[in-house]
């Protein structure tokens, strides 16, 4: 989406601007040292305005959102792989580990970021001295730092799971008690 929005769609807008803005807005008037009817002038003047304008737009969006990498794998070695499939029992624990990573630290002091583990009704989970509550939600913890390895031990309670459950890492900024996802991983569980 952004290759399409860098090489198509930013281009066809400032075009569309630029031609409106030509055919409506005459620049003679504005400035009077341009010459009259010099219908590509005026283009070119609207598209080096219209081309500033957007990237000022641009900077300001992607200054204030924040981007967020999320792994959990079940081995520390490879905490760069998504979406591997974990094994346990009701007897051997398994331990996952969540990484998360963060472009700048110093974005993170302006959000509220949460780190929840979302686990089926079959598996327990901790974290320090976090357990699973009764929504089968495990907060991790507060995202504070740009780069963090979260080691979680799960277990399975009974065998009743089925090979389709998953167990979901999330980061939710909490705002006002409002709970926006921003990135979401998944593991399959198979028992």
């Amino acid at each position: 989406m952004k290759k399409l929005y860098k090489n198509l769609l930013k281009p066809l807008m400032i075009i569309i601007f630029s031609l409106s803005c030509a055919h409506f807005f005459n620049l003679t008037r504005i400035i009077p040292i341009i010459p009259k009817k010099n219908l590509s002038l005026d283009i070119s003047i609207y598209s080096v305005f219209f081309t500033y304008l957007i990237n000022l737009i641009e900077d300001y969006y992607y200054k204030s959102k924040i981007s967020v990498e999320l792994y959990l794998n079940t081995g520390r070695q490879f905490l760069n792989k998504k979406d591997e499939n974990l094994s346990m029992n009701e007897k051997k624990p398994a331990t996952i580990y969540a990484k998360i990573h963060c472009d700048d630290a110093r974005k993170i002091l302006n959000f509220n970021l949460e780190v929840i583990l979302k686990v089926p009704d079959f598996v327990s989970a901790s974290c320090d001295k976090s357990v699973v509550q009764e929504n089968r939600d495990l907060h991790i913890c507060k995202l504070d730092s740009e780069d963090m390895v979260i080691p979680i031990s799960v277990m399975a309670n009974e065998i009743s799971g089925n090979k389709s459950d998953t167990i979901y890492l999330t980061i939710k900024e909490n705002k006002n008690k409002r709970k926006l996802i921003i990135k979401t991983n998944k593991m399959k569980i198979g028992v």
